[in-house]
């Protein structure tokens, strides 16, 4: 997607703003984003979601559409593969689960978003 330039005078909420982007901000690139933040939020909303569901386990492509477009694919597949070397979830093939330590730090209050 182009965005149209325009020049001084031209905006009709900001007279005399200026348009600095030619092209569309990549969904990929956050502006002004962390990335280690943005790292953490997925893991706890990943972790939160398979902890605090009734469905066990979820599917690799249920995470997916639960994600509805908050973090990539990438960055999901990272969050499972961290969360899974720490020990928070299981993963069998395309299904994964919260682990017991997951659940337990769920059930003492200690798993917050």
């Amino acid at each position: 997607m182009v965005l149209k330039t325009s020049a001084p005078g031209d905006s009709v909420n900001c007279p005399g703003g200026v348009t600095q982007e030619v092209y569309a901000p990549m969904h990929e690139k956050p502006i002004g984003g962390d990335p280690a933040a943005q790292e953490k939020q997925t893991q706890r909303l990943l972790l939160s979601l398979v902890v605090n569901q009734q469905q066990r386990p979820w599917s690799i492509e249920e995470v997916l559409r639960a994600f509805d477009g908050l973090s990539s694919t990438l960055d999901i597949e990272d969050a499972l593969a961290q969360l899974r070397t720490v020990g928070l979830i299981n993963r069998t093939g395309e299904l994964v689960f919260a682990s017991q330590t997951a659940v337990h730090i769920e059930y003492l209050g200690m798993l917050t978003i």
